[in-house]
């Protein structure tokens, strides 16, 4: 149980610390939350971890891209306007990908759960992240419509990326 829940639990802790800290000016410990983060979970690896790093940085880069290009301006909006998303929501997606292969890795294994999941949790991610006041969601069930399908497939994606990871060890 501890080794689902301590991974989980340090990656609520680097979501509030960008969202919420980013209403009240303390999200630059986002970054340096999540480079310990990922370095635990990277050495937590028992073999493999060049393919752990790979699983990490392409699942980032794809959450920063749909963020960047998809998300932002046709779901949510940011106060004040960017139109890159900030560095606390890039460290948040370089957090992600190691508490899915920690927490998640069991509960993702089968390719509808994991889809489900995201379709259900991702948005309520963002309804949080709204009621904290770090983002403004816009376009109703629309939006909420686009985040359940882009997180839906990411967590697919996700789920095909698991079933060649190794375990970890704790």
């Amino acid at each position: 149980m501890a080794k689902k829940l301590i991974p989980f639990l340090s990656y609520k802790l680097i979501w509030l610390s960008g969202v919420w800290g980013s209403t009240v000016g303390i999200a630059f410990l986002t970054p340096i939350f999540t480079a310990l983060y990922a370095y635990w979970t990277i050495q937590q690896q028992q073999q493999r971890k060049g393919l752990f790093m790979t699983f990490i940085v392409s699942i980032s880069l794809s959450g920063v891209i749909l963020e960047s290009m998809v998300l932002n301006h046709t779901v949510y909006l940011f106060t004040p306007d960017r139109a890159f998303i900030p560095y606390w929501l890039m460290s948040i997606w370089v957090a992600f990908p190691c508490m899915c292969a920690t927490s998640l890795k069991q509960a993702i294994k089968s390719p509808i759960v994991a889809i489900c999941i995201g379709a259900i949790f991702g948005p309520l991610a963002y309804q949080g992240a709204e009621s904290i006041g770090s983002i403004e969601l816009i376009n109703g069930p629309q939006g909420l419509g686009t985040l359940s399908v882009v997180w839906g497939i990411l967590l697919f994606m996700i789920h095909r990326w698991i079933k060649i990871l190794p375990d970890y060890s704790f």
